[in-house]
């Protein structure tokens, strides 16, 4: 008795379970799970349907961007965005996802597709049937097959999911052989999930791999392309000094050897006028002096006297100008600023182009009208340098409408930099003051050579 009391206090303290307690236990099993219930409210909330959506038939719903699913509803309905993390869920919850062929792919190549046979659209009542896959769970439906008195549990343990059971060798035999197949089939799908990680990184791989080479071959183009516009542009602007450089030059030569030559011709002209004119009023005097020679009834002539000696008049040059004679007198205009004596020598100027012989309009420079607005019914135009430094848009579109007529610039002493600003915007010639007669003169006679009668 003593042994026998004695080991029997040695062996381990044992409770029963009675079958009441693991049918509430059961019971309890039957309440839908909360990540079920989350998912199933994400799905009818419908925030995201691009992202989220139930499948074609309502039994399947279906992670349409995976990407965008972590970022946006995860975190919202659970503590993390990890998309592997939510699919080890599902495959707790005994999900299983659908395969298709890559031609027959309704939701995009990047979709993740799953089913439930509990789990379907509007079906919520279905829910209940949807259990998490455990050990635990596993442990429970063998011991609730096995009569109550060969259920036992350590007394002197916690009452914690590490409490071990005692159970006869065939239901460890049973109990072993299930819980391997959950491990195998949790395994598997483990290195399902990895297989298509590894797939996605290495697609991810291959994007960036090609996106880096085609940002590299961008940049190689962007910088050849800064480098030829940077050569062209050095080219234009040593051939734009260049350009300005003949045109200064040629430009001084004409402006001083153009008047020189355009004075001598003028004076040769005047010249060969007037010895025509007394060439021509000679000839009339001796012809009516050799009429008094003809007889009046043979009609033949007497004994002339000795012709006298023909000497060719010499002609003086003067330095005084005579008004043009014009086949058809030029139009001129005339604008002038109000200010400075603007009164006076537009009055001045006025007086001299009409005793030229010129059709003379003028007017005050008003920033209301825009003195160009008829300047092609003119030959001529004289404007106060005004024009150039606070209109340069009104000139620009004058010269666009009319590039031919030519434009005098009524200016004080310049320089020739200056001058050559002008001459690109526009104006064809200058006049410096003070405004003298006679270069008003030899301007109208410049430009307006062609309506001189021959």
């Amino acid at each position: 008795m003593k042994n026998e009391h004695s080991s029997s206090t040695n062996q381990p303290q044992y409770v029963t379970i009675n079958r009441c307690n693991s049918k509430n236990n059961h019971r309890e099993l039957t309440n839908i799970p909360e990540f079920v219930k989350k998912l199933f409210s994400m799905l009818e909330d419908n925030a995201y349907p691009t992202i989220l959506s139930w499948g074609l038939d309502g039994k399947t719903f279906v992670v349409i961007e995976p990407t965008e699913f972590s970022k946006l509803i995860l975190p919202k309905h659970f503590k993390h965005g990890n998309f592997a993390s939510f699919v080890r869920q599902l495959n707790k919850y005994d999900f299983h996802k659908i395969r298709h062929q890559n031609d027959d792919r309704p939701f995009g190549h990047h979709a993740w597709e799953f089913c439930h046979s509990h789990f379907q659209y509007n079906r919520k009542e279905l829910l209940r049937g949807i259990k998490r896959k455990t050990a635990s769970h596993t442990n429970r439906k063998v011991a609730s097959s096995m009569p109550a008195s060969r259920i036992y549990i350590k007394s002197s343990l916690p009452k914690t999911l590490s409490s071990s059971i005692s159970v006869p060798s065939s239901s460890v035999s049973l109990l072993s052989s299930s819980l391997s197949l959950s491990k195998s089939t949790t395994i598997e799908k483990s290195f399902e999930e990895m297989r298509t990680l590894t797939q996605q990184i290495n697609e991810i791989q291959q994007s960036h791999s090609a996106l880096t080479k085609k940002l590299r071959s961008l940049a190689e183009n962007h910088q050849l392309m800064v480098e030829t516009i940077a050569t062209f542009n050095n080219t234009m602007t040593v051939q734009d000094d260049y350009i300005q450089d003949i045109f200064q030059t040629k430009n001084n030569e004409l402006h001083t050897n153009a008047s020189d030559m355009f004075q001598a011709y003028q004076i040769a002209r005047r010249q060969q006028q007037d010895k025509l004119e007394l060439i021509i009023k000679y000839v009339e005097e001796r012809k009516n002096q050799f009429s008094s020679f003809l007889l009046p009834d043979q009609g033949t002539l007497l004994e002339p006297p000795p012709p006298p000696i023909l000497v060719p008049p010499t002609i003086i040059p003067s330095s005084d100008y005579s008004p043009p004679r014009w086949a058809m007198a030029p139009r001129v205009l005339l604008a002038v600023n109000s200010i400075n004596n603007g009164k006076v020598i537009k009055d001045q100027i006025f007086q001299w182009l009409q005793s030229f012989g010129c059709d003379v309009e003028s007017m005050f420079i008003d920033p209301s009208i825009d003195p160009f607005h008829a300047s092609d019914q003119f030959d001529l135009l004289f404007v106060d340098e005004s024009i150039v430094s606070e209109y340069p848009s009104v000139l620009s579109a004058m010269r666009k409408k009319n590039p031919w007529v030519p434009l005098v610039c009524l200016c004080e002493v310049t320089s020739d930099q200056r001058f050559i600003e002008w001459m690109r915007q526009g104006i064809t010639d200058v006049l410096s003051r003070p405004f003298e007669q006679q270069s008003i003169h030899k301007m109208v006679c410049k430009y307006c050579s062609h309506l001189k009668r021959p």
